[in-house]
């Protein structure tokens, strides 16, 4: 079983979020495309499981890279004149075949690139131009620019492909093209133009080496050995005959050179020189022959290259076209917007003047695997046309078609041109020049499958949904890779991507997945994907769902009634927005009938119309949060028509105190109109015509009665009515005012403060006149003022007679004074009241100190007592005896002073203090008060935090761990500074100081080696003379042992040759309720029980691996280790079966064979290709080593042998392939 996750990640270059109102999110991945994305790396050697290339090509991948490993040649052809290239007569690894692999390292030190798959799909030779390409795994990928490959280069051995992964669909916005990137044409050279006929025998050979100076340069094709495996170049560079699918060059003066070939063959190119070689003007090169119908018409392969000609002089023969490239595409779909994609030969250009042309390209491969298109796609793999010789030599033939492989039964609607057509001229058979359209294309995918999923609404892995909606689909992509048909189960997570994932509810077996149900939690889906046998399962990367609960309370408020022409007030939230994704979006919208809405400017959670209002209008709020949207029930504004024609209809009146106003009349309806035609009256009077108050009297009434006897009368006083209407008296209108006056007598003659009495020198007392009312008015008011001392008269105060001041600052006073006022208004006067202000004498002697001796303060710690505070008695006040009063109070800072409840007494206890505090006392007697100077007593804080942690139980002789502060506390209060004391007890009641080291400064203690169960504490001290201290809490440490003589073995160490790379382990076993466990401490493995004392150990690495066993019983733990060093197989390359003393080298052997834990397979063949020898334990087969005798017991001859050898292992159906030369000489 191959367990592999598939990730991914493309080369993402746009992530654009956007929170459309306030937190819809939508993701939009674009990943932007054009040139050549792959890199190239030539293929050295290839070993299981790893390939060899340079380290400057190895910097070019990285692990978990997707690649493609292929061979791009490897066909041997028969080079005997007549015969030359017309057939592919052996093979040299795996020509055309391919397969995708993942990284699973890479070593730019050593260019070794290791795969996480250690067989191949194909046996590949690196003789035949293996390579590795890196093949980039997008999600959804756009063409922006052209989209091509590096070129084949012959010499590197690289190029020529394009291969893309696109995890969901691949848009064209350009073409796809790889025209010309195959196998190169040939180049025109210098010829002598000899024509054939002169001397057939020289000139018209199949091939040349390259001095040859009568033919023309063969193109590069899939051939470059001939059949027993030797390289054709040099020898046969020149000729008219083919390297397979590469065109031959024209023989002779100036004959064309064939066309490339692929799937279709190409054409042979044109004569010689009529004029000059009239009398046999033979052919020119032979075009390349047609994959189709030969041994390797299974291969995908690069257009072949065309041959050339040659030229005479100054003239110019055209080279060969190269042939089209490959593309490989797997996609989900793809978006072609009528977009081409070419893999065409290219067309020879026409030679100049007396030279042959060169042949046309033949076209490359199309390989495509894809769930559906949309939209037009055009598909080109022709070849290219020769070209044309204006002097009357040879044209180029032209280049066979290529081969287009689509992953469908047929060519899908959508694909409007799938073109495979050879370049002109064609074959001499026409349709033997036609390429090949396949159908039911598999990507050969190694190890991994095709599966990607994707939100159906959104294209990506990342989506949302409101609680109360269902979500849509979620979509997978057809899996492509191991062996259809292919099981599905979908899974989800409410925890995190990479949590706990349990099968997904409902229907869940289906390639695509739609949740039954509204989803309450964020989730994450997946897709696991097992194909036929359960050979590879493929995980697939999350979709994200986060899940936004449907929005909660969205009301507003509030419905009111208006007037014409008002605003309507603030319309706000009644409740607070529940749910959705936290952050909120808002749109209000109008209506004048609650049916058809309108939307406002407006964003916020709280709207206040604009504009006045002049009919009934409904309002309602939207709110939008993440993936939900809410409407509010609307709110309805009801706009009255304004109040009209509201007049007082009597006209302005004066009279002097004691007479009577006339009624004042005003409108009354139907001349009085508008609001809801009920009307409301309030008469309003004021002073000044500006500000208004209710009329005193009857004020409700459409007339108006004057109280004469009110109190703004006499004097002048404005009159007017306003009128109400409709609920809450939303319409409002105010008449225009009349003026009605009156000169009353003047009054409010008073002065404040009443009778007082204060300490003597305090701030002089400022006597307020109240400002007087009446007479002629504001304006006309002086003012004097008057003292009397003991029985004294009254007596005007100099510079305060008849002056403008209604009020008087008094002096500093010593002694009791009394003071009136004179108020005069034309011929009105009036006479305040007095006020008498009495003087006490200012208290002295309130001093307070500490009973310790006078000091000013003293340091305690948190809960204890300090000493006694005493004061002196105080005098001055009333100066009676016992007249004086006292008042303690205290404050935290010596700025905020509270009285203490009960503390009147000259002198004060405190009582246990947890704070610093400093205290005060106050002396009052009479109007005179006295603070004394304030005590400070410093509290320190008491010691809290002293906790200790580590509780242990612990082997005996083991040294217990350090007893430290407990994590998350710390040890606080006191003076900040602390000392520390641990102490021990073997019963938890008696103590006494710990053994060892116990006060150090860090608060920590390291108990010795363990003997007895012990207990231990922690006495901490801080302060002046200690004063704070704390005992921690108690810590046990518990003794713990083993039996006597208790002992563990982990096994012997062990040399293995392996290819499947497992052991079983043979420990131990746990005795007395000890438990074991496994550890890898070097090279690698994994274990089926690691807490098993036998687990089979598998994925050991080559060389050195060692193992810990360790048991552990309670608090003791025992360990012992194990080596197991990897051998790989050892198989002789040859044995001499000659009955030796001993054995020895007798039979072939191979060393790290296991009949009993694996199934082998081997079979001996001669020269002559004949099996001469089967040997196999499978099927109940016993296995018997060669001894040099055939299935008939017959000795064979001495010589080389070729042997094919086939292990699978038991335990993990690992397949190890091998096949070899071995020699056997008897003497």
């Amino acid at each position: 079983m191959i367990n592999k996750f598939l990730s991914n990640i493309g080369k993402l270059l746009i992530i654009q979020v956007l929170f459309i109102g306030a937190g819809t999110i939508q993701v939009h991945c674009q990943e932007e495309i054009g040139g050549v994305i792959n890199h190239y790396a030539k293929v050295n050697s290839i070993g299981s499981g790893f390939v060899m290339v340079s380290p400057a090509q190895a910097s070019q991948f990285n692990t978990g890279d997707y690649v493609l490993l292929i061979q791009m040649q490897g066909v041997g052809i028969q080079t005997a004149q007549g015969f030359y290239g017309v057939v592919a007569q052996s093979l040299i690894g795996a020509p055309g075949e391919y397969e995708f692999l993942q990284l699973l390292s890479v070593n730019t030190a050593t260019g070794e690139i290791r795969f996480t798959r250690n067989v191949y799909l194909n046996s590949y030779d690196i003789s035949g131009n293996v390579q590795l390409i890196s093949v980039p795994f997008y999600n959804e990928p756009v063409v922006t620019s052209t989209l091509s490959a590096q070129p084949w280069n012959g010499n590197t051995g690289t190029g020529g492909v394009l291969a893309i992964m696109a995890g969901s669909k691949l848009t064209l916005n350009a073409d796809i093209d790889v025209t010309g990137r195959g196998f190169s044409g040939a180049a025109g050279v210098s010829g002598i133009g000899e024509c054939v006929y002169t001397n057939v025998a020289a000139n018209s050979l199949d091939s040349y080496d390259i001095s040859w100076n009568n033919a023309g340069l063969k193109g590069e094709g899939v051939a470059v050995h001939d059949h027993l495996g030797n390289l054709l170049n040099p020898g046969h560079e020149k000729g008219q005959g083919r390297n397979f699918t590469g065109g031959g060059g024209g023989n002779g003066r100036f004959s064309g050179g064939g066309g490339g070939s692929n799937r279709g063959k190409g054409a042979d190119g044109g004569l010689e020189n009529a004029l000059q070689c009239s009398t046999d003007p033979r052919d020119g090169g032979y075009g390349g022959m047609n994959i189709f119908g030969s041994i390797i018409q299974g291969g995908i392969f690069l257009g072949g290259g065309a041959g050339a000609s040659t030229q005479a002089g100054s003239a110019t023969a055209s080279a060969g076209g190269s042939g089209g490239g490959i593309v490989f595409i797997i996609a989900d779909s793809i978006d072609a917007n009528n977009h081409i994609i070419r893999a065409n030969g290219v067309t020879a250009s026409n030679s100049i003047s007396d030279a042959g042309a060169g042949g046309g390209g033949g076209g490359g491969s199309v390989a495509l695997s894809f769930m559906g298109f949309k939209s037009s796609l055009r598909i080109s793999a022709d070849g290219g046309n020769g070209g044309i010789s204006p002097g009357g030599s040879g044209e180029g033939g032209g280049g066979g078609g290529g081969l287009i492989w689509l992953s469908t039964s047929s060519t899908p609607a959508s694909v409007t041109v799938a073109s495979v057509l050879n370049g002109t001229p064609a074959p001499t058979i026409p349709s033997e020049g036609l390429g090949e359209v396949k159908y039911s294309f598999i990507p050969k995918l190694n190890g991994f499958l095709f599966n990607s999923i994707r939100s159906a609404e959104t294209g990506n892995r990342i989506d949302s949904v409101c609680s109360n909606k269902r979500f849509g689909q979620i979509t997978g992509t057809q899996p492509v890779g191991g062996t259809p048909p292919y099981t599905f189960r979908w899974q989800v997570s409410t925890t995190s991507a990479t949590g706990t994932f349990t099968d997904a509810p409902g229907i869940n077996n289906q390639q695509h997945y739609t949740p039954p149900a509204e989803l309450s939690a964020t989730s994450w889906f997946r897709r696991v994907v097992t194909d036929q046998g359960e050979a590879i399962t493929d995980v697939s990367l999350p979709v994200n769902i986060i899940v936004h609960q449907n929005i909660k309370n969205n009301t507003i408020g509030n419905p009111e009634t208006l007037c014409y022409g008002q605003n309507a007030s603030e319309l706000i939230p009644l409740g607070t927005i529940g749910d959705g994704n936290g952050f909120y979006g808002y749109s209000w919208e109008i209506s004048t009938d609650n049916v058809d809405f309108t939307g406002l400017p407006a964003v916020n959670a709280s709207y206040q119309p604009s504009l006045p209002l002049t009919q009934t209008t409904w309002y309602r709020r939207n709110v939008s949060s993440g993936a939900c949207f809410d409407v509010s029930p609307s709110v309805r504004i009801t706009v009255l028509n304004p109040v009209v024609n509201n007049s007082i209809l009597t006209a302005a009146q004066e009279i002097c105190d004691g007479m009577t106003f006339a009624n004042l009349e005003g409108t009354t309806a139907p001349v009085l109109s508008g609001g809801d035609d009920t009307y409301k009256y309030v008469w309003e009077s004021s002073s000044d015509n500006s500000t208004w108050l209710t009329a005193a009297g009857i004020s409700n009434t459409s007339g108006y009665d004057p109280a004469e006897s009110a109190a703004y009368f006499p004097g002048p006083q404005y009159f007017r009515r306003v009128v109400y209407s409709g609920s809450n008296d939303v319409c409002r209108t105010a008449s225009e005012p009349v003026l009605l006056n009156s000169y009353p007598a003047i009054t409010s003659n008073t002065l404040i403060p009443a009778d007082h009495t204060i300490c003597s020198g305090s701030a002089p007392v400022v006597l307020t006149g109240s400002a007087p009312l009446n007479g002629k008015g504001p304006g006309t008011y002086t003012f004097t003022w008057q003292d009397s001392t003991g029985s004294h008269s009254w007596t005007d105060i100099a510079g305060f007679i008849d002056v403008a001041s209604q009020n008087f600052s008094t002096p500093v006073l010593t002694d009791s004074v009394r003071y009136r006022r004179i108020v005069r208004s034309s011929a009105c006067i009036s006479i305040s009241n007095s006020v008498k202000i009495n003087v006490h004498e200012p208290i002295g002697g309130n001093t307070i100190s500490l009973l310790s001796g006078g000091l000013s303060d003293t340091t305690i710690c948190s809960g204890s007592t300090p000493h006694r505070i005493t004061g002196l008695n105080a005098t001055g006040g009333t100066g009676l005896p016992g007249d004086y009063a006292y008042l303690w109070s205290s404050s935290p800072d010596n700025s905020v002073w509270t009285g203490l409840a009960g503390a009147t007494g000259p002198e004060y206890q405190p009582g246990t203090l947890s704070a610093t505090t400093w205290f005060r006392r106050r002396a009052v007697s009479g109007e005179c008060i006295s603070e004394s100077e304030a005590v400070r007593i410093t509290v320190l804080p008491s010691i809290t935090g002293n906790t200790i942690a580590g509780d242990q139980i612990v082997c005996k002789s083991d040294i217990p761990a350090l007893l430290t502060q407990a994590s998350g506390q710390s040890i606080s209060g006191g003076s900040g500074a602390f000392s520390y004391l641990w102490q021990q007890s073997a019963d938890g009641s008696s103590w006494i100081a710990a053994a060892g080291t116990n006060n150090l400064s860090d608060g920590s203690y390291q108990p010795p080696a363990m003997v007895n169960t012990t207990r231990y504490r922690r006495l901490v001290t801080s302060g002046a003379n200690n004063c704070c201290s704390g005992v921690s809490n108690v810590l046990e440490l518990v003794k713990d042992s083993l039996p006597e003589g208790y002992s563990i073995f982990a096994g012997r160490d062990t040399i293995l040759h392996s290819f499947d790379h497992m052991i079983r382990l043979q420990a131990s076993v746990p005795s007395d309720g000890g438990t074991g466990h496994w550890t890898l401490l070097n090279g690698s493995g994994s274990f089926d029980d690691d807490a098993e004392p036998d687990p089979v150990v598998s994925g050991l690495s080559e060389g050195l691996n060692t193992f810990l066993w360790t048991v552990t019983r309670g608090a003791c733990k025992l360990e012992d280790e194990i080596q197991v060093t990897v051998l790989n197989l050892v198989i002789p390359e040859g044995f001499s079966p000659n009955n030796d003393p001993g054995g020895y080298n007798n039979t072939f052997r191979i060393k790290g064979f296991d009949p009993g834990n694996q199934l082998a397979e081997l079979t001996v063949i001669n020269g002559a290709g004949t099996e001469v020898f089967r040997t196999s334990n499978t099927d109940g087969s016993e296995w018997v080593d060669w001894d040099g005798r055939n299935t008939k017991g017959a000795e064979v001859p001495e010589g080389t042998y070729y042997y094919l050898l086939k292990l699978t292992s038991k335990g993990n159906g690992q397949v190890f392939k091998k096949s070899g030369f071995i020699v056997l000489k008897r003497y």
